[in-house]
């Protein structure tokens, strides 16, 4: 069932949710309500994270094209290194994350 053929009276607008009311469907419990809050902001951190990414790239990118004198580029590439070495330690923060929720959920990531 799509969320459009949901009705209103369905709709949870404290926690912007919709119940589960077909047939074979049940109610999510608090637990795994949580659960989803978690992963949904791990998704955002995620699509932050890659939009940090691109930035990075695109002032790499402008760098070169704007200077050729290499102790600038080599200032700018390692500040770019140094945004990169975080982005993957956040990286390595949400797969735990993630492992840690799908591990409760005796689920598997692959």
């Amino acid at each position: 069932m799509d969320l459009d053929s949901r009705g209103a009276e369905d709709y949870d607008r404290k926690k912007k949710t919709y119940k589960c009311t077909e047939k074979g469907e049940h109610k999510r419990t608090p637990c795994e309500d949580e659960m989803c809050d978690i992963i949904a902001s791990i998704a955002l951190t995620e699509a932050a994270l890659a939009h940090i990414l691109n930035a990075e790239g695109e002032k790499l990118q402008k760098a070169v094209e704007v200077t050729s004198d290499v102790c600038r580029l080599l200032k700018v590439n390692e500040s770019v290194l140094e945004t990169i070495m975080n982005v993957t330690h956040l990286e390595h923060i949400l797969f735990l994350k993630l492992t840690a929720i799908l591990k409760n959920k005796d689920m598997k990531l692959w």
